[in-house]
């Protein structure tokens, strides 16, 4: 390259981690690309800069993220309003005008390209300002069905997650929360977590932690001790249930353990102590006086306040859904608190303004915004758009992001909370990949998105492996969350359970579509050899997706014969209709045990 030719990499300090990881990220990615080594210079001249980039700047929460790109003189100019916004703009324009994609964790596509293509570019003058359309894009990890730490799965899954750290910023993602979730195996995957951190930190990426775990700071040994901190309810009292929140021993023990986790813990930034999940709360008379929803914001206003008496920097989420989905009569969030919503169950083949959409999440939507918009703080959406249990394996993206997007911003939503977890990454990474691109530009072209996908991603193949795609789609025709489409649907029915005619009919449609797929797949044996074998890895993939799924869906129509086989059972006119009825029936069930 001629000596004019440098790049500029504007932010406030040189000596940042983030930026220094973004100067060697360009190199690095030019070379692979261009074979170029770059001259990089740094310029302190962050004010300058950012009145530049025509944003508020740097002290407005959007703006942190907002950066430019301009090229003048054979100078290409990457400006962020933060470290975390310069590395963005690094992506961006490897993404944009050298080519390169990131649709996968693990996965880099670099075009090869030559040094006289990188310097057309550098003599190009213009200039580009992006801004994100949602402050908070937060990948939600889940661990909770991976068992101990120790067995192989578990050790895939922290072995991969420099890989999602290094996906996430490529693709603008900003905070990573790691799910402490149902069972104490969660805490103790927290712990070797504690590992990779650096490799969020590094790319500017925030933490967070949290979930369905007040049982994690209010031990089942106390439970055992202190009968009285729990619910005076009909049933047997469980540890998984809420303490009564009117017992201030039970509340001071609950709020230490909470405290003693954030001091423990000086990386996390975000934290979302959601209640049990399904917890039954306390009915003792002092309990009964206050309306469920108020008590939960009041615990709330308790726990935002304690914390922060701790760690003035952490941010604090109120999660509210199921029982405590509805806002309060009278108690309001605290100033500086977030509030998170979540409306379990929805069905996804409706975007959610619309009338088909259930009331309930329309009116709790709308009220939380109010009340958000009136209290000063922040409204996040948790939403299932990129979850793979309860949902199934949805490869293409879900018809009404786009527009549902596009009406959450102009709501005024602040973001999004999205689960997935290393089982889903694959079948849903497609997913995920398009909403990142949708946070930041809600107007982005979805179908254009998806065209790119297949053409960068299968090559000469791409027509024939998008029909295989759609084709596997096909089974899937009911879109309704945690409905039929429960992965694991099997082990939840018991022995002479009686399936439904819907059911059935669905099963076989769900297999009809995993045979289509197949049949899609062709002879993928032309072009080069190392264009093969790459094109032969991604098929590969694709097919074990559809034969761990035709495996999920063949043990459950076992299962439904085995029922069958039992309701014969039952009609039986002698002993030995009744024996072999019972004998087909335990191959059926036994080939279902199989299956799973």
């Amino acid at each position: 390259m001629c000596k004019n030719d440098l790049f500029f990499i504007s932010c406030p300090d040189n000596e940042d981690p983030v930026l220094v990881f973004a100067a060697g990220e360009l190199r690095k990615y030019v070379d692979l690309s261009c074979g170029v080594g770059l001259e990089v210079r740094f310029d302190e001249e962050l004010e300058d800069a950012a009145f530049e980039l025509g944003f508020e700047g740097a002290g407005d929460p959007l703006g942190k993220d907002s950066f430019t790109i301009s090229f003048e003189n054979g100078t290409a100019r990457l400006t962020g309003c933060s470290p975390r916004g310069t590395l963005y703009a690094v992506y961006a324009f490897l993404e944009e005008h050298v080519g390169c994609r990131w649709f996968f964790p693990g996965e880099d596509i670099v075009p090869e390209r030559s040094p006289e293509f990188l310097q057309s570019l550098l003599g190009k003058p213009g200039v580009r300002r992006y801004r994100p359309d949602f402050r908070v894009r937060m990948l939600r990890y889940l661990v909770y069905d991976l068992g101990p730490p120790g067995t192989p799965i578990a050790g895939a899954v922290m072995q991969s997650l420099p890989d999602e750290a290094d996906w996430m910023a490529k693709n603008r993602m900003n905070v990573f929360q790691f799910a402490l979730d149902h069972n104490w195996d969660t805490y103790n995957h927290w712990k070797a977590f504690e590992e990779f951190i650096p490799e969020f930190r590094k790319r500017g990426i925030s933490l967070g932690v949290g979930g369905h775990c007040a049982f994690m700071f209010l031990e089942p040994d106390e439970f055992e001790k202190h009968p009285e901190w729990f619910p005076s309810i009909t049933r047997k009292p469980s540890y998984e249930d809420m303490f009564c929140t009117n017992n201030e021993e039970a509340l001071r023990h609950y709020l230490e353990g909470l405290k003693r986790f954030i001091d423990d813990n000086p990386d996390v930034e975000y934290f979302a102590p959601w209640p049990n999940d399904n917890a039954l709360w306390c009915s003792c008379e002092k309990c009964r006086e206050v309306p469920l929803a108020d008590r939960y914001m009041e615990l709330g206003r308790r726990i935002f306040r304690e914390l922060k008496s701790v760690r003035s920097d952490v941010e604090v989420t109120h999660f509210v859904y199921g029982t405590h989905l509805d806002p309060p009569e009278n108690e309001r969030p605290a100033p500086g608190m977030s509030v998170t919503l979540c409306t379990w169950g929805r069905d996804l083949s409706v975007s959610f303004n619309d009338e088909r959409t259930k009331e309930d999440f329309r009116n709790a939507f709308e009220s939380w915004k109010e009340i958000a918009s009136d209290s000063g703080i922040p409204l996040i959406l948790h939403e299932k758009y990129a979850r793979h249990l309860g949902f199934g394996p949805r490869l293409v993206p879900v018809p009404i992001l786009s527009e549902d997007l596009k009406y959450f911003k102009s709501r005024g939503l602040e973001g999004f909370e999205l689960p997935m977890a290393y089982m889903g990454r694959w079948v849903k990474g497609l997913n995920l990949y398009v909403l990142a691109g949708l946070m930041w530009d809600a107007d982005t072209g979805v179908r254009g998105v998806v065209s790119d996908f297949f053409d960068k991603y299968y090559g000469p193949a791409a027509s024939r492996m998008r029909k295989a795609w759609e084709a596997f789609e096909s089974g899937f025709t009911d879109w309704r969350y945690w409905d039929k489409n429960l992965v694991n649907i099997g082990p939840l029915v018991k022995p002479g359970d009686e399936f439904t005619t819907e059911l059935r009919d669905y099963c076989d449609h769900v297999l009809s579509g995993i045979e289509k797929a197949h049949a899609r797949i062709e002879d993928l044996e032309e072009g080069g050899k190392s264009t093969t074998d790459v094109l032969r890895v991604r098929v590969e993939n694709f097919l074990r997706v559809t034969e761990y799924t035709r495996t999920e869906w063949l043990g459950l129509k076992s299962l439904m014969q085995g029922a069958e086989l039992l309701k014969e059972g039952r009609k039986a006119e002698s002993k030995a209709h009744f024996e072999k009825a019972e004998e087909l029936e335990k191959r059926r069930l036994e080939l279902a045990s199989d299956y799973s």
